[in-house]
């Protein structure tokens, strides 16, 4: 639901340090079992739920012809990315990740279950997009949260840059790929996309089941409450001029985007444009960012910039 590039840059706390277990030998990260499980679990879920994000406007579009409701339907998806990274990462930093993790993408499941039955029942309406929208895009937060932050977990120092620019490039092509995907789905039947990105969150879900790792180091007892651990967090990204500056240029890039894409999907549909074609449209935004994402390793190398 939520676009990624919102999901793990607006964490401003770094994650804990690697734990013990990254001083096993060192193997390539595309034979990293761990990673595997982790990256590729959260890319088809991240799939499903970009197909979603181009289908909720359009299924609200076809239920009450509304551009305003398909308006207020994006704009309650996106609140939660808007207002729940800060205090959901101080509580990711409480909870274990493995299981916080597992629980949202039960959760988020049942959400899209319930939109593709009601759908094909004929019995979906706008309150019920809404709630569940806003539930499922809260989720995603939390859920983009702790994925990031188990990463360094999973994978040695040496390979965390590599590995985060995957993670990256990786809710790049969700974009580029997902939005045709989901106007393609929906062009099959208005339940159908929410069907598929139930279905893709099971499969992250049982990924999870199957990594060995721990997602957090060990942790010290937390003395500080969860609004002084959001300060704290707002202070250490003060303290850091690129991060600072590069978070809220994200941060507004990505609310014109969102502006911008759900003008583009009204506007398309006005003139014609097919389910499909609309996702096409949506779909080459994503394509750039890819080439960025892949490029992000040698930048680093190039620049000296620290991940973190």
């Amino acid at each position: 639901m939520t676009s990624p590039d919102t999901r793990a840059s607006a964490d401003p706390r770094p994650p804990d340090p690697p734990d013990a277990a990254t001083d096993d030998p060192v193997v390539p990260l595309h034979r990293n079992r761990d990673f595997l499980l982790l990256w590729g679990g959260s890319a088809v879920s991240q799939l499903g739920s970009t197909a979603t994000t181009i289908a909720y406007p359009l299924l609200v579009l076809a239920i009450t012809g509304s551009p305003f409701a398909a308006g207020l339907a994006g704009f309650v998806t996106l609140l939660p990315a808007l207002l729940l990274p800060l205090p959901a990462g101080a509580l990711v930093d409480r909870w274990p990740r493995r299981r916080l993790m597992i629980w949202c993408d039960a959760l988020r499941a049942l959400g899209a279950a319930t939109i593709a039955v009601a759908s094909a029942l004929d019995v979906l309406g706008l309150p019920l997009v809404l709630a569940v929208g806003f539930a499922e895009g809260a989720l995603t937060v939390f859920h983009g949260l702790a994925a990031h932050a188990a990463v360094p977990n999973v994978v040695p120092p040496s390979q965390l840059s590599l590995a985060l620019s995957r993670n990256e490039a990786r809710g790049r092509a969700a974009v580029m790929l997902g939005t045709p995907l989901g106007g393609m789905l929906f062009g099959l039947g208005r339940a159908v996309p929410f069907l598929a990105d139930a279905l893709t969150y099971l499969v992250s879900l049982t990924g999870l089941l199957f990594i060995r790792k721990e997602f957090e180091a060990k942790r010290s007892a937390r003395t500080g409450s969860m609004r002084e651990q959001v300060h704290e967090g707002l202070r250490w990204l003060w303290r850091q001029p690129f991060l600072r500056t590069t978070t809220l240029l994200v941060a507004g890039s990505n609310l014109m985007f969102r502006a911008l894409f759900l003008v583009a999907i009204v506007l398309a549909t006005d003139i014609g444009a097919s389910s499909t074609g609309v996702g096409l449209m949506v779909g080459f935004a994503g394509a750039g960012g890819v080439l960025g994402s892949l490029a992000a390793p040698w930048f680093a190398r190039r620049v000296g910039l620290a991940p973190w």
